[in-house]
């Protein structure tokens, strides 16, 4: 028999999503892969559905689930032989960055008068191009990782002290599904967790999106900033640690690599401002897992 195991309310994000509704804007949540955006979008629903909002008036749709690729015309399909899109219609479409020319769709059924809300786990979701293309009613909820406080909420009942969960935390990370695994699976089973997000994410948002013809040096790049994490980090210094270690590549195209681990949420860039002009610097950013 399966264990039913706890679910915890991220109240932070339930609160924005509410105050949303109904609001002028397209709701997009973004954030990495198993962060909890899907957890946190259907929390989100069952809420409307507390609250009075009829379950027909309701769509939800993962398109996570899905083999083959679908495209918008096939996803318009799908949605209005459910339910008539229009105003008091609520629409959830989770990674919808899986589905080619998604913006015409989504735009058409806000249009409509529908409410929506999609997730994704690409940050360039919101780039000035995509806001332009959404006519600029899209607002951004991005979810992250547990956070100590919330962390601890997974926690709780394990007889741990803070000190102890705290180191936990820093060494296994914030992922929802590893803190509410950590008092249930061996330790051997959330470090298979943290590696198949890893790869999820490695392989689906970066090497098959972008077409990556050079994974050797894509993953050589990942190893460099895993061990410099919160270093002073050029793409230049990046390009002669890859060449020593067999692996010749450019600094351009490592730029270009960053960018994609950047929007992919595998690393957090905190980019270098000059004091005096307050303008960013173009070399040695910082890092982080």
């Amino acid at each position: 028999m399966v264990e039913d195991w706890p679910i915890f309310p991220r109240e932070h994000y339930l609160q924005i999503l509410t105050s949303a509704k109904d609001s002028p804007f397209i709701k997009i949540v973004v954030g990495l892969r198993r962060s909890g955006k899907s957890t946190v979008m259907r929390m989100f629903r069952n809420r409307l559905i507390e609250t009075g909002v009829d379950e027909t008036n309701i769509f939800d749709m993962d398109l996570d689930d899905y083999d083959d690729p679908i495209n918008h015309t096939e996803l318009r399909n799908m949605v209005e032989s459910k339910i008539t899109v229009g105003p008091g219609k609520y629409l959830f479409f989770d990674e919808i960055q899986e589905v080619d020319g998604w913006e015409s769709v989504i735009r058409s059924f806000y249009n409509k008068g529908a409410d929506i809300y999609i997730t994704g786990s690409n940050s360039k979701m919101l780039s000035s191009e995509l806001a332009t293309k959404l006519s600029g009613r899209s607002f951004e909820i991005r979810v992250m990782p547990l956070s100590f406080s919330e962390y601890l909420e997974f926690r709780v009942g394990s007889g741990k002290d803070a000190h102890s969960l705290f180191m936990d935390y820093i060494r296994y990370g914030g992922l929802p599904a590893v803190a509410v695994s950590m008092d249930r699976q061996p330790l051997r089973m959330i470090s298979e967790i943290i590696a198949g997000t890893f790869n999820t994410v490695y392989v689906k948002d970066i090497i098959e999106r972008h077409s990556i013809r050079n994974p050797a040096a894509l993953s050589n790049l990942v190893r460099f900033l895993m061990r410099n994490i919160g270093d002073r980090t050029s793409s230049r210094k990046a390009a002669n640690f890859m060449t020593s270690n067999g692996v010749k590549i450019s600094h351009n195209a490592i730029e270009e690599y960053l960018d994609y681990l950047d929007e992919a949420f595998i690393v957090e860039r905190a980019r270098r401002i000059d004091s005096k002009s307050l303008e960013y610097l173009t070399t040695h950013d910082k890092f982080y897992a």
